[in-house]
């Protein structure tokens, strides 16, 4: 009978063994699930976040790409009209000598004037087409480096 009492411990002992081997084996595989479960969600989070930040920085790159071309349109008008005012006051100019050889005086005050304010213009068109160019130019460069970063 002892030695069945001895066997019935032993088993107990391995049996106790086994249950907290068990126990603990299932506790950790909670744990990992728990914790794949968390990793996955934060990875859909994350690519999710990622796909919405590249669809930004796409339309962003788009609307630069549309608003360049305008800004290149508007500027080769601007660089017709600076053309048209400089053959204009070529023009004046021609005009100005004229007006001195016939040495008519009053006429040479009227076209002065309007040679300096077309040169005034011509000044502000250019003054104008240098200011667009550096804006764009820094726009450009703000929204390649949004898309780099």
């Amino acid at each position: 009978m002892n030695d069945l009492a001895e066997k019935n411990l032993r088993e107990q002992e391995v049996n106790y063994q086994l249950t907290y081997r068990y126990n603990y084996l299932k506790q950790k595989t909670e744990q990992s699930t728990k914790r794949l479960q968390m990793l996955q969600e934060r990875h859909k989070f994350m690519t999710s976040n990622l796909e919405k930040q590249l669809q930004t920085q796409s339309e962003k790159a788009i609307q630069i790409d549309l608003e360049t071309k305008k800004l290149v349109k508007d500027i080769e008008r601007q660089t017709a009209d600076v053309e048209d005012k400089s053959v204009r006051l070529e023009k004046i100019d021609n005009e100005l000598e004229t007006i001195k050889k016939a040495k008519f005086d009053d006429q040479i005050e009227v076209l002065e004037r309007k040679l300096m304010q077309t040169e005034r213009q011509r000044s502000e068109f250019a003054t104008r087409l240098e200011t667009l160019h550096t804006q764009w130019t820094c726009k450009l460069q703000i929204h390649v480096t949004d898309i780099s970063s």
